[in-house]
């Protein structure tokens, strides 16, 4: 139930639902190739990747639910079905935008990219207070930076929260991410 299989000729990797993140990536990286995932390497992959895919790649390639090309799915009825953009598409649109209502995905096919500078990158999370003049000086920071290919940076913008509203943090957090 764990297996990671990466076929970077095709561009594809199947990933089986038991797969957790560590897996994905360690089979990632033995391929010479990058694949999506969340940032937490003791999370199912299958999960992440519906749940948005929010991860360090994200800045390179874009978000983990956008990288599935396919997912096999156990239907309440019981059948086994198959879902991409050509085949069940309501299905395949549906767990893309509501991920684990509609049946228990069993396994996805997702994107695979061949390796960038041999798989060493660049990725920092920056976190600021949300003020004016804050903004304008990271911007000004960044712009000087240089952001270039195999680089992202994922920016927290954090603001107090707003009177009577209870958080356990003292801010709430806007995330942006930068391409290079």
């Amino acid at each position: 139930m764990n297996e990671v299989k990466v076929d970077l000729e095709a561009g594809t990797a199947t990933l089986s639902a038991g797969a957790i993140t560590k897996e994905v990536i360690d089979a990632a990286h033995a391929a010479k190739a990058h694949i999506v995932t969340g940032v937490c390497n003791s999370v199912g992959i299958v999960s992440a990747l519906l749940g948005g895919g929010l991860g360090f790649l994200i800045s390179n390639y874009g978000p983990g639910v956008d990288q599935i090309l396919s997912a096999r799915v156990v239907l309440a009825s019981g059948d086994i079905v198959t879902c991409s953009a050509k085949e069940n598409q309501d299905l395949f649109w549906g767990i893309r935008g509501a991920g684990h209502n509609f049946g228990i995905v069993s396994s996805l096919t997702v994107k695979a990219y061949p390796q960038e500078n041999e798989g060493m990158h660049w990725k920092g999370t920056l976190g600021f207070p949300g003020s004016k003049e804050m903004a304008g000086k990271v911007s000004n920071a960044i712009r000087e930076m240089g952001i270039s290919t195999g680089m992202g940076l994922q920016m927290i913008w954090a603001r107090p929260p707003p009177a009577g509203f209870a958080v356990r943090s003292s801010f709430i957090p806007c995330q942006f991410w930068l391409v290079g």
